[in-house]
């Protein structure tokens, strides 16, 4: 059984899918703002499943598969799905696999990389993949080690990316982005699985264009994956009738950075839909 997050509330379920990195709890700033308009659900990704070997995990595709799994097992259908930068690669692939499943979806600040990226890491192999991949490698390196809770805390802090988090965010990774160990604290999400999920990112372009539910896609102005106007223009091109809406000032990690106005935006897009 597929382990999930209940964060409360009633009528619709929404289902929120983490990035990489994040587990669930961390969101918890963002998706508390749900709650009091509809049943807030999100399963922890195969990465945070105890006894997952990184090393034989393959495509993105197989976390679209989880995620329809676990709707299947759950018995939930029309979901709204909404998923963060990896989370939302997931959700866009399962709801066009599933149509079935979902009433709409929400993509934040998606993985969408440019078509010539995939071009040229098609049919090489893993390795290859790894040796020439920066982000792999730089998660490979990650300082995962800490010898007590306020160590950990001070080294958070001292990030820059740590420092656009809203407070409530800061709190919210310190208390589940960490956890304790026997000789100390060490990340929840494993660096070995975060460079895995790097190394092995999926083309979503052909899905992008195959959106079957009201979409709203959203990105952060300073992203880090959608970097040009070019690029989130192509994204545009693409997905047709989706509402591609920008989050001036923030970056990739825009839930954390913005969870109330965030949240705020996006129950007004479901919300106008259910009017309508």
């Amino acid at each position: 059984m597929i382990e999930f997050e209940d964060f409360g509330g009633e009528g619709t379920v929404v289902h929120f899918a983490h990035a990489n990195a994040y587990p669930i709890r961390t969101y918890q700033p963002f998706l508390s703002q749900f709650v009091q308009h509809f049943h807030m659900i999100g399963m922890h990704q195969r990465p945070m499943w105890e006894g997952e070997d990184a090393d034989s995990f393959s495509d993105w595709g197989v976390l679209a598969d989880d995620l329809i799994l676990f709707l299947e097992s759950q018995s939930i259908t029309k979901v709204i799905g909404m998923g963060h930068s990896m989370g939302g690669i997931a959700t866009l692939l399962a709801s066009v696999k599933r149509p079935d499943l979902f009433r709409k979806i929400v993509l934040i600040d998606p993985v969408i990389l440019p078509q010539q990226v995939y071009d040229m890491q098609k049919d090489k192999p893993l390795d290859q993949l790894k040796q020439f991949n920066p982000m792999y490698q730089q998660a490979s390196r990650r300082r995962d080690h800490w010898s007590n809770a306020d160590e950990a805390k001070a080294y958070f802090e001292s990030k820059a990316f740590f420092q656009r988090f809203a407070p409530s965010s800061q709190e919210a990774y310190l208390a589940h982005g960490i956890r304790e160990t026997e000789s100390g604290y060490t990340l929840s999400y494993s660096r070995e699985w975060e460079a895995m999920i790097y190394a092995t990112a999926t083309n979503p372009w052909s899905a992008l264009s195959m959106i079957k539910h009201p979409c709203m896609i959203i990105r952060g102005e300073h992203s880090d994956v959608m970097r040009s106007d070019t690029e989130w223009q192509a994204v545009k091109d693409v997905a047709t009738s989706a509402e591609c809406r920008q989050m001036d000032g923030t970056g990739h990690l825009i839930p954390q950075e913005i969870p109330e106005i965030l949240s705020l935006s996006i129950i007004d897009f479901i919300t106008d839909l259910q009017h309508n």
